[in-house]
């Protein structure tokens, strides 16, 4: 769930929705400046369907105690947090196995980036490790039945690592536009190292350059 304070009131934007968002945006990817993405077939399905997991917990989301309010996505206890991204990669998983290991580095690598402000939590640090340990099997899993679509292991490699820098550009993307109201532009880097701006234009309007 993505919070955003309206005032005295909230918008809430459910995961799901912030991924449809960026599946919508990479299904329309490419132009005669960018480059359509690659192994697009399974990775703008990837890109929409990354958060699927939080399905369940955002039919009955829940408040934070302390204050009453809902709770934004980055308020989570980690005991709670990674069932869901368990869930969501599970459920990638089933779609093709190069779905799977892209949304799994994807939430290994959020699990790797909190797990260094939970050191002194050890239920918060114990669900990352336990998260973190549980997904290596499963990726060699995976790679195995990819393998065969690739034929080698270093392109094999590179797809996956494509493909994550590009869920991760397009998850970056939608919750940008989903955190906040944007006037002012920003500047994103695509996944080849290439700088794109996002202009607003207006409430409706947003341009990229390039």
């Amino acid at each position: 769930m993505i919070r955003r304070d309206e005032g005295k009131s909230w918008l809430l934007i459910s995961q799901m929705d912030h991924a449809r968002i960026a599946g919508e945006i990479a299904d329309v990817w490419g132009n005669e400046t960018v480059p359509k993405l690659p192994l697009a077939d399974v990775l703008a399905a990837s890109v929409r369907h990354h958060d699927d997991g939080w399905k369940e917990w955002e039919a009955e989301p829940q408040v934070d105690p302390e204050t009453g309010g809902p709770r934004n996505f980055t308020e989570m206890p980690m005991p709670e947090v990674t069932p869901i991204w368990m869930q969501s990669i599970e459920q990638a998983a089933k779609r093709d196995p190069l779905d799977g290991l892209w949304v799994s580095k994807h939430f290994t690598y959020l699990a790797e980036r909190a797990r260094p402000g939970r050191r002194e939590n050890k239920v918060e640090k114990g669900a990352i490790d336990a998260f973190l340990v549980g997904q290596k099997p499963l990726r060699k899993i995976w790679r195995g039945k990819a393998y065969k679509r690739f034929g080698d292991i270093p392109e094999l490699e590179a797809g996956v690592e494509i493909g994550l820098k590009w869920l991760q550009f397009f998850d970056s993307l939608s919750l940008w536009l989903c955190c906040d109201r944007r006037t002012e532009p920003h500047t994103f880097t695509l996944p080849d190292g290439t700088p794109m701006t996002a202009k607003p234009q207006s409430p409706e309007d947003i341009v990229f350059d390039p």
